[in-house]
C-alpha cells in the first residue's frame, strides 16, 4: 500500500465502485437491540452494553438505504436462520445478498461466529470474518499469545482461571495489573476494581469474576497513558490502517491511569479525537503493527486494533475486533469524517470491499 493520500482514494474508489451495482444489493442487517433485553445475561455486567439502541440500529439502516441498497433488519439470530429456512430470505428483492452481522446472543465465547457459520453452511454471503477468526479474537489469551509469538508488542501477560495461575505464572508484585474477562468486549466485567497489584485480595477478586461471568480472566500489566483505536481495511490491496484515533475521557486524551471501563462503554461516556498528543512517528508504527496483527489473524475485510499508549510513547495491543462498531459514535466514523466522507461511506465502503473481494465490482480509479 502507498502513502495516507493513495489509502483514502483507494476507499473513495470503493464508495464510487460499489455504487454502480448498489440497485442489485440486498444487504440485512443481523444485530441484537438494547430494547429486546436478553434470555442470558451476567449478573451485574450486561453483554447489552454491546447491543444497539433503536437509534444505532436507525443509523446502520439509513446509512445503507442511503448508499441504495436495500436492507432489512434481523432482530438476533434466530429471526435471522428462521428467515432463510422458511425461504422469506431468498425471498428478499435483488439479485445480490450480502449479510452483515453484529448479532452475539447469549454469553460466553464464540457466540458471535453463529451467524458467520451458518452463512457459511448456506453458502450466504457476508461482510464479516469467517467463524474462525470471529471466535478466535475473542479468546484474549490466545490471540495475545499468537500476536506475541511474532513480535506483535503486548504487555505482559498471564492467565487466572478456577485453577489458579497458568503453569504456575504469577505476575511480579511490584507492578500495576489490569484484569479483563477472557472473552468479553465493551468492558464487560471490567471496573476500577480491576486494576490494582497481586495480593490475597486481587486473586480473590479474580476468583469471584470468574465465578460470576463463567470465564477465565486475563491479566495484563497496566500501562498508564492513553489509548487508540486504529481502524483497518482490506480492500483487496492488503491491510491499510486508517490514522489512529485517541479515546477521550472527561475531555482530554491523556487518560493517566483511567480506562474506558464498563461504566463509561454503558453510560456513553467517553469521546474521541485526533491523537495530536503523539509523535508521527508512533502513529505511524501502530498503523503498521495494526496491519501486520490485521494480516496474521485473518481479519477479513474491516476490523479494528487498539492500543495503550505510555508517555514515552511505547505502545502495546490491547483489544481487537473483527466487529468494530460502525455507528455514528465509533472511531470508523470520526476517522471517515475527519477525511471528509459522509457516515453512510462507512458503510458503503464496507460494502464495496466485500463486493469487489466477491468479483462483483472494481475498485473505481475516480476520486
Amino acid at each position: 500500500m502507498g502513502g495516507r493520500k493513495e489509502g483514502w482514494e483507494a476507499i473513495n474508489g470503493l464508495v464510487q465502485a460499489v455504487k454502480t451495482i448498489a440497485d442489485d444489493l440486498t444487504v440485512p442487517l443481523v444485530a441484537n437491540l438494547k430494547s429486546d433485553g436478553t434470555r442470558i445475561d451476567y449478573p451485574g455486567s450486561s453483554v447489552t452494553t454491546e447491543y444497539f439502541s433503536e437509534n444505532e440500529a436507525s443509523q446502520i439502516i439509513l446509512g445503507l438505504n442511503e448508499s441504495g441498497y436495500y436492507t432489512k433488519l434481523y432482530r438476533g439470530e434466530v429471526e435471522f436462520i428462521s428467515s432463510v429456512l422458511d425461504g422469506s430470505f431468498e425471498a428478499l428483492p435483488r439479485t445480490k445478498k450480502l449479510v452483515y452481522n453484529t448479532a452475539q446472543s447469549g454469553v460466553g465465547a464464540g457466540r458471535k461466529s453463529l451467524v458467520p457459520a451458518f452463512c457459511t453452511l448456506r453458502g450466504i454471503n457476508f461482510c464479516n470474518s469467517d467463524a474462525y477468526t470471529v471466535s478466535l479474537a475473542r479468546h484474549k489469551f490466545h490471540v495475545y499469545s499468537i500476536l506475541k509469538s511474532i513480535g506483535v508488542p503486548i504487555a505482559p501477560s498471564w492467565l487466572f482461571d478456577s485453577f489458579g495461575w497458568l503453569f504456575g505464572r504469577r505476575p511480579p508484585n511490584d507492578i500495576k495489573l489490569i484484569a479483563k474477562a477472557c472473552f468479553e468486549s465493551a468492558s464487560i466485567g471490567l471496573g476500577e476494581e480491576a486494576i490494582g497489584t497481586l495480593s490475597d485480595t486481587y486473586e480473590s477478586m479474580l476468583t469471584g469474576q470468574i465465578m460470576r461471568l463463567s470465564q477465565p480472566y486475563f491479566v495484563q500489566e497496566f500501562i498508564s497513558g492513553s489509548e487508540a483505536e486504529v481502524p483497518v481495511f482490506d480492500f483487496g490491496e492488503g491491510a491499510f490502517a486508517l490514522d489512529p484515533i485517541a479515546i477521550v475521557l472527561d475531555g482530554s486524551p491523556i487518560l493517566g491511569d483511567r480506562i474506558l471501563d464498563y461504566k463509561a462503554i454503558e453510560n456513553d461516556e467517553f469521546a474521541f479525537a485526533n491523537c495530536d498528543h503523539l509523535d508521527d512517528a508512533v502513529c505511524q508504527g501502530m498503523r503498521h503493527v495494526a496491519e501486520q496483527a490485521f494480516r496474521a489473524l485473518g481479519i477479513r475485510t474491516v476490523g479494528r486494533i487498539d492500543f495503550r499508549i505510555a508517555p514515552s510513547g511505547k505502545f502495546w495491543v490491547t483489544d481487537v475486533s473483527t466487529t468494530p462498531h460502525l455507528v455514528r459514535h465509533s472511531s470508523f466514523a470520526f476517522a471517515f469524517d475527519k477525511a471528509g466522507f459522509q457516515h453512510a461511506d462507512v458503510l458503503a465502503a464496507v460494502v464495496g470491499a466485500n463486493a469487489t473481494r466477491l468479483g462483483w465490482c472494481q475498485l473505481s480509479d475516480q476520486t
